[in-house]
């Protein structure tokens, strides 16, 4: 059996509810979800597809509930508070849980993951290492964090997807080491909590293969450059961590989005999810689009146009 962490808020329980839908169609064996969230309620009810699959073992929602005052940095940025709450899931996850697969809610699984990760996980016993990660390319993210950071190892990972080793955080009492990182940074933190987790490892961590945490850029053409670099059938995990997520107006016509845009129709039988803006701000891009006579790019523009002004209603 394999153990998964999700952290988040209301804002993204549809897309968690997604990335797990789509873990437990693509694994072979069982699977166990512990979510820690910011409120629990908003969560309900769990979607039947999910809570009666084969695959399924558990399903734990916690409330987090830890008194804490150093999230810094969250004013006009993407990132919200639940980002932080992984730092504190030694807390949360049942100690008998050794092992656990962290993974951020905007990923979608695209491939059996189970060989990849039983394997990392005998490598990092042998190694005597607690977390697995991808190392991110400075070029993808025209910024070198590593530098940023001072890290002596000159590498820096991306968060979204991690193999840790549960039980070795907790010997280690990592939640304390974690809290006065949060303190001593607070100035220069920039990427949050991914920021401290790469400063408390500093480049001691087991390098995953890229297709476990396929990062797609913003931009159009960095996706293209990045998938014509890198073969398409290797990605198990695609992670929509740039500014143009799959499920905003502004990046439903990236190229990337489609295969969110697939796990979502298998889960709720809706051909496209959207959410995440004013209705200001959607309307105008919506007008751009037909403007540019972009709309002939979705694969359904029909439906789209549908749940759009479906969705307009909705929103202030």
């Amino acid at each position: 059996m394999l153990n998964f962490l999700y952290c988040l808020d209301e804002n993204y329980n549809k897309q968690c509810l997604n990335s797990i839908y789509s873990i437990l169609n693509y694994s072979d064996i069982e699977c166990s979800f512990y979510i820690i969230h910011k409120e629990p309620k908003s969560l309900e009810p769990i979607n039947k597809k999910i809570l009666n699959h084969n695959n399924l073992k558990n399903f734990v929602v916690k409330e987090f509930n830890d008194s804490v005052l150093d999230f810094v940095n969250l004013e006009k940025v993407h990132v919200t508070e639940p980002s932080y709450y992984r730092l504190f899931m030694s807390n949360y996850v049942p100690k008998n849980i050794e092992k656990i697969i962290y993974i951020d809610p905007d990923v979608v699984c695209l491939k059996n993951f189970n060989d990849e990760i039983l394997k990392k996980l005998k490598i990092m016993e042998e190694q005597n290492l607690n977390l697995a990660a991808v190392t991110e390319d400075p070029h993808e993210v025209d910024k070198d964090n590593a530098a940023r950071l001072n890290l002596k190892s000159k590498k820096y990972f991306n968060a979204g997807v991690l193999i840790i080793n549960l039980s070795n955080w907790r010997e280690l009492n990592i939640v304390k080491e974690f809290e006065n990182l949060l303190k001593i940074n607070s100035n220069r933190l920039e990427l949050h909590d991914q920021d401290i987790l790469n400063i408390f490892y500093d480049g001691n961590y087991l390098e995953l293969d890229k297709g476990m945490n396929f990062t797609v850029p913003g931009g159009g053409e960095k996706y293209l450059k990045k998938i014509k670099e890198y073969k398409f059938e290797n990605i198990k995990f695609i992670h929509y961590s740039g500014n143009k997520k799959p499920w905003q107006i502004k990046g439903i016509l990236h190229e990337a989005g489609e295969h969110y845009r697939e796990a979502y129709e298998s889960l709720y039988q809706k051909k496209y999810h959207l959410s995440d803006s004013s209705k200001k701000k959607s309307f105008k891009l919506f007008t751009k689009m037909i403007f540019d006579k972009r709309l002939k790019e979705l694969k359904y523009p029909y439906y789209f146009i549908f749940y759009f002004f479906r969705y307009l209603l909705k929103i202030k």
